[in-house]
């Protein structure tokens, strides 16, 4: 009976992974950015310099989740085909690592509920069916805590976790303060030693495989795009981040409830510590621009871990442990069905390829495609000259040179064919492209390159006959 709730969610997760993958329809351009580190590293390119003949550089994410990619494309995988499987392969390592997790806390069926609610938010539901690396730190991070109190294969699954999500360092912040609230101090500084040793690791390797590019990128990135005054309204961004989330919220509100009613233990408590600090990093995560719903994955996963874990120590009847399971299922199950339009999802693979094939004829060799969509070149089975867009409208102002190549390219027609994953022609469209490429990027297109007529949300530009 315990394990129905778990199953239910396990099912509407099979529909949407049915629905959703041979559509293509949670693939965005960001997915496409991972595709295209990955397309990168399966030449052995790793981190391209933000300015050079292979295009534009500057992506920042750490390597895990696109180097599993890569190697999958070696092996003969289509990238898509690959990004799906490392996906999927972290759903399955974090139901996984929650279960064996839990297992320290409640029975076996009961923590196989546990492990398949914790699949049951919408962001944990979109990155199984996207190419992108937040679910693995997720992942590795759980299985690191089901190794609890192993220190040192702790230690290394919390470094896999960073070189997947540079941000995914909670789960040992979480057993680092356990430790020290339960005063086993030669726990704590070794865990802490040999976490910080593997993510030092992780900065050193990424460092030597692409010339100290990856440093660069950081920095520049992290000092540009950090503002004071977004980190003290950060507690308000994720509030309302969280508030969106129809399964998080009531979860969240319900767990904090039960942390605060006994605070002292919660204090002495690996859950509730848990809780607290990835909390904490995500209140930080939301100071940065950019952050969306898929940053909730974590703060999701451990508070099912801490309510799972409260309702095995509480001891109440069985039946009204199935009737909170339940709860928590029909929750998820529901949101689910509604966000993802179970029953019509998007159809954005036939929109890519439409996109591929409307642009093909204007590329050639000397005369590439520039697309703010890395996945279309993938497709192609090519490099992107633009390896991430998001990275090059904020670095743009650290390197001036980003910005003049690109205008100087365009004033020369260099490009095939130009796609903008939005329609410049709508209100703000010209707006949003200028604060992305730099003041006069609109003018310097329109002047230079022709817009194609584009049924979708996509603006399409070729270059104009002299």
């Amino acid at each position: 009976m315990l394990v129905g709730a778990g199953s239910l969610v396990a099912a509407f997760t099979v529909l949407h992974l049915v629905r959703a993958i041979p559509h293509w329809s949670q693939l965005n351009y960001v997915s496409g950015v991972w595709l295209g580190l990955a397309a990168d590293a399966s030449q052995g390119i790793w981190y391209r310099p933000i300015v050079s003949d292979l295009g534009y550089g500057g992506a920042i994410y750490l390597p895990a989740y696109f180097a599993g990619v890569a190697a999958l494309v070696r092996l003969g995988l289509p990238p898509i085909a690959a990004g799906f499987a490392v996906s999927l392969a972290a759903g399955a390592l974090l139901c996984v690592g929650v279960y064996f997790f839990l297992r320290q806390y409640a029975g076996g069926a009961l923590s196989l509920s546990g492990a398949l609610l914790s699949l049951g938010a919408i962001p944990v539901q979109h990155a199984l069916v996207t190419t992108r690396g937040d679910l693995l730190g997720t992942a590795f991070t759980f299985a690191g805590l089901a190794l609890f109190p192993r220190v040192l294969p702790m230690a290394a699954f919390f470094a896999l976790a960073f070189s997947a999500k540079i941000t995914a360092v909670y789960g040992m912040l979480a057993v680092t303060a356990f430790f020290l609230a339960a005063r086993r101090w030669r726990e704590a500084a070794q865990l802490a030693a040999a976490t910080a040793a593997g993510y030092a690791l992780v900065i050193l390797v990424s460092a030597y495989l692409s010339d100290g590019r990856i440093l660069e990128g950081l920095f520049s990135f992290g000092y540009k795009e950090f503002d004071s005054a977004v980190l003290l309204a950060s507690p308000m961004l994720t509030y309302k981040m969280i508030r969106q989330d129809a399964t998080l919220a009531p979860l969240l509100v319900l767990a904090v409830a039960v942390s605060l009613v006994s605070l002292r233990d919660s204090l002495r408590e690996l859950t509730s510590l848990l809780l607290a600090c990835t909390l904490l990093v995500t209140v930080v995560i939301f100071a940065m621009p950019g952050t969306d719903y898929n940053h909730l994955i974590d703060l999701y996963v451990a508070t099912v871990v801490l309510l799972i874990a409260h309702l095995a120590a509480s001891r109440i009847e069985l039946r009204h442990g199935v009737a909170f399971l339940t709860l928590m299922a029909l929750l998820a199950t529901t949101e689910m069905a509604w966000h993802f339009k179970l029953w019509t999802p998007t159809d954005q693979k036939s929109l890519l390829q439409h996109l591929e094939r409307t642009v093909s004829p204007s590329i050639a060799k000397d005369r590439p495609l520039l697309s703010t969509n890395p996945m279309l070149p993938v497709m192609r089975g090519e490099l992107p000259f633009m390896a991430d867009p998001f990275s090059f409208a904020a670095l743009r102002h650290a390197y001036p040179d980003l910005e003049i190549d690109l205008h100087r390219r365009l004033a020369g027609r260099q490009f095939g064919a130009i796609v903008l994953h939005w329609n410049v022609s709508l209100p703000g469209g010209r707006a949003k492209a200028d604060a992305w490429f730099g003041e006069g990027f609109t003018d310097t297109l329109y002047r230079h390159y022709e817009p194609i007529p584009e049924p979708s949300d996509h603006s399409v530009f070729v270059p104009r006959r002299r």
